[in-house]
């Protein structure tokens, strides 16, 4: 399981705008491939506020994978996204 303390959003896009700007929480294998997409956020996400989430890995015990985080931004009116305290607990059943 991993925790993560994501955003705050800061967007120059309004509020209300469509979503074009996007951070991808995602899980690759060695070889870079998609293995899954965790979590999205947009610049439609809550801005300005720290935001936790918490991922079960136990679906992907056994695999070598690597933690991902993508971000997908126009240039016209950037957004940001900030990560922050980012935890891996690994435990024994």
């Amino acid at each position: 399981m991993f925790k993560i303390r994501q955003t705050p959003v800061r967007s120059q896009e309004s509020a209300g705008s469509s979503a074009y700007d996007f951070l991808h929480v995602r899980l690759r294998d060695t070889s870079d491939n998609l293995v899954a997409t965790l979590d999205t956020l947009s610049n439609r996400s809550t801005r300005e506020t720290w935001q936790t989430a918490t991922f079960d890995l136990m679906p992907y015990v056994g695999q070598s994978l690597r933690l991902s985080l993508e971000a997908d931004t126009d240039f016209s009116r950037p957004t940001s996204f900030f990560v922050d305290d980012v935890n891996l607990w690994i435990g024994m059943p």
